[in-house]
């Protein structure tokens, strides 16, 4: 197997994915409403375009100096595409015609690639580890051959009332408002998950870089539970993928899960991971306590994050946590879709 090598990763305009001293990013409490943007909309402007197409091309600008090969391909994740802009445009009595491309996520693909001059464009729907199963797609392809750059993206804008509502209905949406600003503590009891949008972009390629991450390890499995989330109470899944990804008996220095907010979600995950490395083995966080949940963006948000922590030397402690007496040094990143669909990378600071 060729090395696979994380050149750049990048975030939209208009978004805070990183703890400050202060909890100023707009997923935080404010004015006693939650507040679900994790991008600033207004940061773009209004034209022609919905959205999404328009937050695209922005990431596509930030990427455009990473982009060094003609070989080269973009995989985009996204569990629902530009739905707030569907849901409008129905609305009308004459739509725009543009209404289906425009709201579907495999126009993220098509609108990089254009951006980059890139020929092909793939995109990955699997609820929330669409940008995880966009990254294994990419790497298939940089293995084989076909391409020698991969332009990966995870977008989820998923604000609009009509999933918000099936979330709600699901039970797992959390509406508590006594809570406070702090949504997702990484308890077993959990407290429902509070919906963010995201958008961030990674380049890779097997080619090792001065600066970057390398992909060690990577795996995926599919829960074979009948429950709407696919989720076993041992989590099952999660430790296929955890040996997979671990094999040769390496030992994460940290585990940046999926961690949804959810009871039964949290519960499944660490168990998994006690069963896999041992009770109280390996320290086990997670981003959405801090982001929320971006769905199909959520894999890039924690790959952001495990970024920060090998390449910036940033640590995020939890309210209520010890801060990590050494930083890590290789980084094992999950995440899971409803349905069942499990990934998980062991990432490590290029040396």
């Amino acid at each position: 197997m060729k090395p696979l090598y994380v050149h750049a990763l990048v975030l939209a305009d208009g978004q805070e994915l990183w703890p400050l001293p202060e909890p100023t990013s707009p997923f935080f409490w404010s004015g006693q409403h939650w507040q679900r943007k994790g991008i600033d909309l207004h940061a773009y402007g209004a034209d022609k375009h919905p959205a999404g197409i328009r937050i695209i091309k922005n990431v596509a600008e930030k990427l455009r100096g990473h982009v060094k090969s003609e070989r080269a391909a973009v995989f985009t994740g996204s569990s629902r595409g530009d739905e707030a802009y569907l849901f409008q445009q129905l609305q009308h009595a004459s739509p725009d015609a543009r209404s289906s491309p425009f709201s579907t996520h495999g126009v993220y693909a098509s609108t990089l690639a254009a951006e980059l001059g890139i020929e092909a464009g793939i995109s990955a729907s699997q609820t929330c580890s669409s940008s995880a199963m966009a990254i294994l797609n990419a790497m298939a392809w940089l293995q084989s051959g076909f391409i020698e750059q991969a332009v990966v993206v995870g977008l989820e804008l998923p604000e609009h009332s009509a999933t918000l509502a099936m979330l709600r209905s699901s039970g797992i949406l959390q509406t508590n408002e006594a809570a406070g600003p702090w949504p997702l503590k990484l308890t077993e009891q959990g407290q429902g998950t509070v919906v963010a949008s995201a958008a961030l972009g990674l380049v890779l390629s097997c080619e090792k870089p001065d600066l970057g991450m390398h992909i060690s390890g990577r795996a995926w499995a599919m829960e074979k539970v009948g429950s709407a989330a696919g989720i076993h109470p041992e989590g099952l899944a999660f430790q296929r993928t955890m040996r997979q990804a671990c094999e040769g008996g390496e030992v994460p220095d940290l585990i940046l899960g999926h961690f949804p907010g959810t009871l039964r979600g949290n519960q499944a995950e660490l168990k998994a991971i006690e069963l896999v490395f041992g009770k109280n083995t390996v320290p086990a966080t997670g981003s959405k306590w801090f982001t929320g949940h971006a769905l199909g963006a959520s894999n890039l948000v924690s790959l952001f994050w495990a970024w920060q922590y090998l390449i910036e030397g940033k640590q995020a402690v939890e309210p209520g946590k010890l801060a990590m007496t050494q930083m890590p040094q290789q980084i094992l990143v999950n995440s899971q879709g409803f349905g069942g669909q499990a990934c998980s990378f062991l990432v490590k600071k290029v040396e």
